[in-house]
């Protein structure tokens, strides 16, 4: 076994220690449980079939690697389409479809706060996979620098699409077109904010790069916060959310933010 297995499982679990640390009080909701876990059962599961299926048909059928193309092309729109168009795309569709397959399984597509959380499982496993996989190819230095940047990055392009997803299954029960446009563009976002996230990380200089991604993922995180409690608003909305008193511990289903019994005001998440 490598001596750096240590850093290695510290590196690959601390993102979730922190997912779920983030959401501790959204657990005790076990459909909301049920969303996140399988999201990131089902985006794994996406990365192994990506990896081991679909890229290497794909790269077989364009007669040339991918990365080898990203490295070797000098046209910046022919690198952007590829980053876009087929990494961002495929990836990110990878872990919408598993997420949405996973929300079937469970009964969650009336609930936006377990689309939102589906996503962001999708996304952590996904990169959880993903970085192992640069790991056994690059060495543990490759592993540091993904866990920080390439993870988060991941959870910010799940999570963008997780709010538009939570509102397109909301929107969609009233206005079915508006809830297709919505996810649509929702998913649109997040492929292009991917492929470009992937852009300047391989084309620009470090100096240059990293104060321009640490900022997008700021901005990115402060959408998601929003995003996630205009989600929980929503399930609260027509009553179908089952919460349980932080205070005495009794269950409600109703719309509000007070419990029935003891009036204790409920958290947002």
């Amino acid at each position: 076994m490598s001596a750096d297995w240590p850093v290695v499982l510290l590196l690959s679990v601390l993102p979730a220690v922190v997912l779920v640390a983030a959401f501790r009080r959204t657990w005790a909701d076990g459909q909301l449980t049920q969303a996140a876990a399988g999201g990131g059962v089902a985006g794994a599961v996406a990365a192994v079939g990506l990896k081991y299926a679909l890229y290497p048909g794909l790269q077989s059928l364009l007669g040339i690697d991918l990365r080898t193309a990203l490295a070797d092309s000098s046209s910046l729109v022919v690198q952007a389409a590829i980053s876009i168009f087929l990494v961002g795309a495929i990836e990110e569709g990878a872990k919408l479809g598993g997420t949405l397959g996973l929300l079937t399984w469970i009964g969650g597509l009336h609930r936006p706060p377990a689309a939102y959380l589906g996503c962001l499982g999708a996304g952590l496993g996904f990169s959880i996979l993903e970085n192992l996989d640069y790991y056994a190819q690059f060495g543990q230095a490759t592993l540091v620098i993904r866990s920080l940047v390439s993870t988060t990055g991941h959870l910010v392009f799940s999570g963008l699409i997780g709010v538009t997803l939570g509102g397109a299954l909301y929107w969609s029960q009233r206005r079915p077109l508006a809830g297709y446009l919505l996810l649509l563009g929702g998913y649109g976002v997040g492929m292009t904010c991917h492929g470009v996230f992937n852009l300047v990380a391989m084309t620009a200089e470090p100096g240059v790069s990293l104060p321009v991604l640490a900022g997008v993922l700021v901005v990115g995180l402060v959408i998601m916060y929003e995003g996630w409690h205009a989600l929980l608003r929503l399930d609260r909305t027509d009553g179908t959310a089952t919460w349980t008193c932080v205070r005495c511990g009794e269950p409600d289903e109703g719309p509000g933010r007070f419990c029935r019994k003891c009036g204790e005001r409920q958290p947002r998440g």
